[in-house]
């Protein structure tokens, strides 16, 4: 009973481990590049809510592991809290950018999907598409864009 209990225990942690570490490659390839762009276009939100997320992730970390592995904090956070920093920051614009702002940006990534044939968002949804943020930027643009004159 013993034996079949720590080989199930050892498949779950290594199912656990390469769940952490799948996590962290994607939050590392896609969302720590991606905070630059945010960081460009909301920067007061990203810079609290990364700071808020990251001093969260790093105390609850170094509570939870000690200070017996200095590395652990420091992966969890990398692999972790760009990630979260992306998803808050989308979700903060989204509840506090005006139904104007939203339905423009809508304008946009429905332009945007007819013509890579992606699924439509819809105004009433809940939660922010993936591009959201930078739907807003593209529609800010379009409104201060001026022709050259002819």
């Amino acid at each position: 009973m013993a034996y079949s209990l720590g080989a199930v225990l050892s498949i779950l942690l290594f199912i656990g481990s390469i769940a952490a570490l799948l996590v962290s490659v994607g939050s590392f390839t896609r969302d720590l590049w991606a905070l630059p762009l945010l960081y460009e276009l909301r920067r007061r939100e990203v810079f609290w809510i990364g700071i808020v997320v990251g001093s969260v992730i790093f105390s609850g970390t170094l509570w939870t592991f000690g200070l017996r592995h200095p590395t652990v904090p420091l992966f969890v956070l990398l692999a972790v809290g760009p990630w979260i920093t992306v998803k808050l920051t989308r979700l903060f614009a989204w509840y506090t950018d005006a139904s104007e702002t939203r339905a423009a940006a809508l304008e946009v990534r429905v332009a945007e999907a007819l013509r890579l044939d992606e699924t439509l968002p819809t105004i009433g949804q809940r939660w922010p598409w993936a591009s959201y943020l930078c739907d807003v930027e593209r529609a800010r643009r379009r409104t201060r864009y001026e022709p050259p004159p002819i």
